[in-house]
């Protein structure tokens, strides 16, 4: 069936213009025939099943979601072989819009947030977690922030429908908003996930920055893992001090130290004393380095690196999903027997923390790094990495990151050029700290471990 302006969908519902598009569907702003009102149709753009699964979920999940915070449901099934779901039309503009254009001042990001929070209150009440609650499924009805809409439950779940999950490579949520145990790919969700997503959008509103973007997905999903966000109070001065204790309770790494859901985060949000206005702040467009416009040479003293970690990412080039668990398994045992932490992403990415600073985490990490590629993956993409003089851990693993992409592209090509012997890109830092014993050569993309791995792990 072909769609457009003018297509009636199951009798009632008369297209009449395209609002949006999805990797999932398209939204049409359409009448309703039966109630003379204005509303969002989704259609279903792929049709697998389990595609169709999904989509129906979404409606059913929002169909249990009765809340004014939450985008009404109406009605939807499949008509001449398409998929809807009827939702209501929200006139407005979405946060991340109303952040790029107008901005927020504090007393509305505290108003909105508690929306926010009522509306997370309701799903958690029915046992739904929504899993992906960030600026641009936030509508604000009549452009009010005080009157926002939750939107997009297409990767919801209920929270008792979790079960044993392995690592896919497909990535739920998004990362700068997607709480550490989702950056993990842990078995149990739960409504303090929401919780953090929350805080995510709150300290956003207030300060105009995402406290965990980064150039790239493995950027902001490390930085979520191993960094903190800036200092509240170093973007948003009239922050008082019952502010900023919620803010960090609310992107608390462990789960059990945040509010545990939506209504308790909204509890918390109407008992904070009265706030002075304050600029509007809108989005701000960080300096983040992409990787291929090169990096920031870090400033190098050994001497203040004596308390600094250090730390491997490793991506291996494709999974195999039968050899998934095999993997994780011979990962762990290389980590603990080095000495370093190691935390697994869904999408394949292992991240390892040094337990020691300074020398004695830097040769850890980039012997760990060697075994993995002699023992686990020999064509995984690979960079060791290191706090600087002059840096804090987000720029490192911003440096990290990038080196990582570096490292892909030298995989992906490495086959078409005369010297294709795999390497390991490592920092400035940790070049300084380990070359008296691990051999680094230098070319035009930087300091790297290059050789038989298998070998020097050997010795």
């Amino acid at each position: 069936m072909k769609v457009g302006p003018g297509t009636v969908i199951a009798g009632r519902f008369e297209l009449r213009s395209h609002a949006a598009a999805g990797g999932m569907g398209s939204v049409f702003l359409a009448h309703d025939l039966k109630s003379a009102r204005q509303v969002a149709i989704k259609l279903l753009l792929r049709d697998g099943a389990e595609d169709v699964v999904r989509f129906e979920r979404e409606a059913d999940l929002l169909a249990t979601v009765q809340h004014p915070n939450v985008v009404e449901y109406i009605a939807h099934g499949e008509s001449d072989g398409v998929y809807y779901l009827a939702q209501e039309w929200v006139d407005g503009l979405t946060v991340s819009a109303q952040m790029r254009t107008l901005g927020v001042t504090a007393p509305e990001a505290i108003a909105l947030a508690i929306g926010v929070a009522d509306a997370l209150d309701a799903a958690h009440s029915a046992g739904v977690v929504h899993r992906d609650v960030k600026p641009s499924n936030i509508i604000l009805a009549g452009n009010a922030l005080s009157e926002p809409r939750l939107v997009d439950f297409g990767v919801a779940r209920m929270a008792e429908a979790a079960g044993v999950l392995t690592r896919t490579g497909v990535m739920i949520g998004t990362p700068a908003y997607m709480s550490p145990e989702q950056c993990r790919g842990q078995t149990y969700i739960d409504a303090a996930a929401d919780v953090w997503s929350l805080g995510c959008v709150l300290y956003e509103c207030l300060t105009g920055r995402s406290p965990f973007t980064g150039a790239t997905a493995t950027a902001s999903r490390a930085k979520v893992l191993l960094g903190e966000p800036s200092p509240l109070r170093q973007f948003c001065a009239e922050a008082n001090d019952e502010l900023v204790q919620l803010t960090s309770e609310l992107l608390a790494k462990h789960p059990g130290d945040r509010p545990a859901c939506g209504g308790d985060a909204a509890a918390r949000l109407r008992a904070l004393p009265a706030m002075h206005a304050g600029p509007r702040r809108k989005s701000q467009r960080l300096s983040t380095p992409h990787p291929a416009q090169g990096l920031k040479t870090p400033r190098v003293d050994a001497q203040a690196l004596v308390q600094a970690n250090s730390y491997v990412l490793v991506t291996p080039q494709g999974t195999n999903p039968s050899a998934v668990e095999e993997d994780d398994r011979r990962l762990g045992a290389i980590a603990d027997r080095m000495g370093m932490k190691l935390d697994l992403l869904e999408d394949g990415t292992a991240v390892l923390t040094s337990r020691d600073a300074g020398k004695a985490g830097a040769l850890a990490a980039a012997r760990v790094a060697m075994q993995i590629r002699a023992e686990v993956w020999e064509d995984a993409a690979v960079t060791v990495f290191g706090r600087a003089y002059d840096d804090d851990v987000t720029d490192a693993i911003e440096r990290g990151a990038a080196l990582l992409e570096q490292s892909h592209m030298a995989m992906t090509f490495g086959g078409v050029v005369e010297d294709a012997t795999p390497v390991i890109h490592v920092d400035d830092v940790i070049a300084e700290l380990v070359a008296d014993e691990i051999p680094i050569e230098r070319g035009p993309d930087g300091p790297a471990i290059k050789g038989d791995v298998k070998r020097m792990t050997r010795t």
